[in-house]
C-alpha cells in the first residue's frame, strides 16, 4: 500500500523511502519483504487498469464541494471503482 501511495503522490522519491525502510529495519529479511512490498504496490498503479481516486474535495464556486461531486464521489467508492 506504501509503494501505491509512494507512486500515486510522488510525495517521496521511491528510492528515498526504501532506503529511509531499509535504514529502520535490521532484519535482512524484513528489509527483503519490504522491498518487495513496496515495489508491488508501485507496479500494481503502473501495470494495472484501476482508476485512481482522487482524495479531498473539489472546491465549487463559493469554495464548497459540490453536492454532485461528493454523491459521485460517494457512488464511486461504493462501486468499487
Amino acid at each position: 500500500m506504501m509503494g501505491a501511495l509512494l507512486e500515486a503522490t510522488d510525495c517521496l522519491p521511491f528510492t528515498t523511502a526504501q532506503a529511509v525502510l531499509n535504514g529502520l529495519v535490521k532484519n535482512p529479511k524484513l528489509a527483503e519483504m519490504n522491498d518487495k512490498a513496496l515495489a508491488a504496490g508501485r507496479n500494481y498503479l503502473t501495470t494495472s487498469t484501476v482508476t485512481p481516486v482522487l482524495a479531498g474535495a473539489v472546491a465549487g464556486s463559493l469554495g464548497f464541494p459540490q453536492v454532485n461531486d461528493v454523491r459521485r464521489a460517494r457512488r464511486l467508492t461504493k462501486r468499487g471503482a
